[in-house]
């Protein structure tokens, strides 16, 4: 029975496969996204552009459609355009390669690899979404926290490989696996029969767009994905520019906070509920303050200790937040937290070219850290806020 209007659907295997799938690519674009920002030979605004131009492509791949709802992408016009943002992508990924000498293939590279990315995030909550209902959130949210950290390390293993003369300068062609698997992923969920199940609309069926706890917790989503967004796509940046490193030693430590971030997100299943225990709050805060501090040092050891601790201070963070409310009615009531979930990655990578662009203009990659530092002590703050709210008014709904 589907709980506030919300279609409860019960996932089969390649329901979960095509969910795990598309946050695999999501993954791998994110990651590529910031290792051919940090293969950039200049880090200025061409960086910045670039960042800004893959921004403009998730847009218009999550923009189109109809209104943020759980119910708007099984349709056939949505698999339909997920279907031509890949081929599209894909095609013109494929076609810059063969053409470098292009003036502008670098940035059209970006905004097609943004577009492929942002197909992948649209679809990954397409499939996600419906299924919280009838599957067990712990486990499907912690295999898909996996799937998307696996992206992001396949990624920075291509990268070193990469390094070698044999195959450089060909991770364009190697980013288009990105739209290649979006496109194979949305011809595959044609497939899917799931029964679904509409209740019957009533008082409790009405959005509340204005409820202040939703936009805290849609406001704490929308942060962390842009805490991981700048992370990844300016940490193996700020390596090389600022402390020295070598290419490879840079995506080395870039590798280890996704390796942090998958383990965080695979304790899903482990972590308390905050409504209980909200001292767990405090566990992924004790974990970014040093790891951004470690990031400042001229330790190496130092620095790939605070890039571990901050990828596995957000891992832990996002099931947390997952934690705390019952998702089947949360998805019913609130479009606020449906819409920092759309529109998390454009948010994110428009963060990360400002953040980045600020570190250009201020000829201090330093402030990089700061910034994914602060973003990530507002989305804990926000959820504490949320928390206290709860436990002074005394309202059982928390969300």
């Amino acid at each position: 029975m589907s709980v506030l209007g919300v279609p409860r659907r019960t996932p089969g295997t390649l329901h979960v496969q095509l969910a795990t799938l598309s946050l695999l690519a999501q993954g791998l674009g994110i990651g590529f996204l910031g290792i051919l920002v940090s293969r950039q030979q200049l880090f200025g605004q061409a960086a910045g552009f670039a960042v800004l131009a893959a921004a403009a492509g998730a847009c218009v791949a999550v923009l189109p459609g109809k209104r943020f709802s759980v119910r708007a992408a099984p349709g056939l016009g949505t698999r339909g355009f997920l279907v031509g943002c890949g081929v599209v992508a894909g095609g013109g990924l494929i076609a810059l390669q063969v053409m470098p000498s292009v003036g502008w293939a670098e940035q059209a590279s970006f905004l097609l690899l943004g577009l492929a990315t942002g197909g992948c995030s649209r679809l990954a909550l397409a499939l996600l979404l419906p299924m919280l209902p009838a599957h067990g959130a712990a486990s499907l949210l912690g295999l898909a926290g996996v799937s998307f950290g696996t992206g992001g390390l396949l990624a920075n293993a291509v990268s070193v490989a990469a390094t070698s003369a044999a195959i450089a300068g060909t991770l364009a062609l190697w980013a288009a696996a990105v739209p290649l698997l979006l496109a194979f992923t949305a011809l595959r969920s044609s497939d899917l029969r799931l029964p679904k199940v509409e209740s019957t609309a009533g008082a409790l069926d009405k959005p509340r767009n204005t409820s202040p706890r939703s936009i805290l917790l849609a406001a704490s989503l929308a942060l962390q994905a842009t805490t991981c967004v700048i992370a990844a796509c300016w940490l193996t940046v700020y390596l090389s520019r600022e402390v020295g490193l070598s290419g490879a030693d840079g995506l080395a430590i870039a590798a280890l906070f996704w390796i942090a971030l998958c383990t965080g997100l695979a304790l899903a299943r482990r972590m308390p509920r905050i409504r209980e225990n909200i001292g767990a709050l405090a566990v992924p805060s004790t974990l970014a303050v040093p790891g951004g501090f470690l990031l400042l040092t001229d330790s190496h050891p130092g620095i790939a200790l605070g890039a571990t601790l901050l990828g596995l201070a957000l891992g832990v963070l996002f099931p947390l937040t997952l934690g705390l409310g019952h998702w089947p009615s949360v998805l019913g009531r609130c479009r606020w937290i449906l819409r920092s979930l759309h529109l998390a990655l454009p948010c994110g990578l428009s963060a990360a070219w400002m953040a980045g662009s600020l570190a250009i203009v201020a000829g201090s990659w330093d402030w990089l850290v700061w910034a994914i530092v602060s973003c990530f002590l507002l989305a804990s703050s926000s959820v504490a806020v949320l928390m206290a709210d709860y436990r002074v008014s005394g309202d059982p709904a928390l969300v």
